[in-house]
């Protein structure tokens, strides 16, 4: 209602115009988050980072009270990766709301001002291997490996079908998998950042989490490949051939690279 972030501002409003201004705020928000969800797959609280954001996209959908083209869209859910990705509200919330909200008004104001913004204060929108060297479920990119997953139409290696946060029956749930399991890695006395990496994340139903227990990736792998042709590579693993024989990595080797 009043492009700040503050309550303070609402002082000299009336109760009807506040009234009017919550119910087009919910409005908006069921929106962003159908948007959010259908779009980028991230459909489960677990991972749906970056919430400080809906309120200046809730703005931007006010002001225009009309429905979104594609571009706009995707535009608009490009800034609000890129400021979930950045930690953009992780400080002071209010602060960075106020400046994006402020990056909406006037004749210049809108999408690319906002994503022009976050780019000089990141100092770059990037993405590159190393910043998924995070670890835990905590990390800010794990969102981001979910989103891939589900964008991707990442398959199930246990049962071949499309990975989807509702699938339904308790053992169809997603769960977390390590594709190198924790035990084997610890034994070999690796540390608990090495063993939860981001990248030695993917996601199973419960049931074929059960299944692969602590077997080792040169062993389930085949017999994934084996039952569902193509599972593997819907995960971003691919299967190639070194010194005449084959293997799968999920590292894209060029010709000519030494085993």
């Amino acid at each position: 209602m009043t492009g700040e972030a503050k309550f303070s501002y609402l002082h000299d409003k009336g109760a009807e115009e506040i009234k009017d201004a919550l119910k087009r705020a919910t409005k908006y928000i069921d929106s962003c988050l159908n948007l959010i969800s259908g779009r980028l797959g991230l459909d489960h609280d677990q991972v749906f980072f970056g919430r400080f954001a809906i309120p200046v996209m809730v703005r931007y959908m006010d002001k225009h009270q009309r429905p979104l083209d594609e571009k706009e869209r995707d535009k608009m859910l490009f800034w609000f990766l890129q400021a979930g990705m950045w930690g953009r509200f992780s400080g002071s919330t209010e602060t960075y709301i106020d400046q994006d909200l402020e990056a909406l008004e006037g004749e210049d104001g809108g999408l690319n001002k906002l994503i022009e913004q976050l780019r000089l204060w990141h100092g770059g929108l990037g993405v590159e291997p190393g910043h998924f060297t995070g670890w835990s479920l905590g990390a800010r990119f794990y969102p981001v490996l979910y989103l891939l997953t589900r964008m991707g139409e990442a398959r199930d290696w246990g049962t071949g079908l499309p990975l989807k946060a509702n699938l339904l029956g308790k053992m169809s749930r997603l769960e977390v998998h390590h594709i190198f399991p924790k035990a084997q890695l610890y034994k070999k006395k690796y540390g608990r950042a090495e063993v939860n990496a981001l990248a030695n994340y993917c996601f199973l139903t419960k049931d074929t989490n059960l299944f692969i227990s602590d077997k080792l990736p040169e062993v389930y792998f085949a017999e994934i490949e084996a039952k569902h042709p193509g599972a593997l590579a819907s995960s971003g693993f691919r299967q190639i051939r070194c010194c005449g024989k084959s293997k799968i990595t999920g590292i894209s080797w060029k010709s000519g690279k030494p085993c």
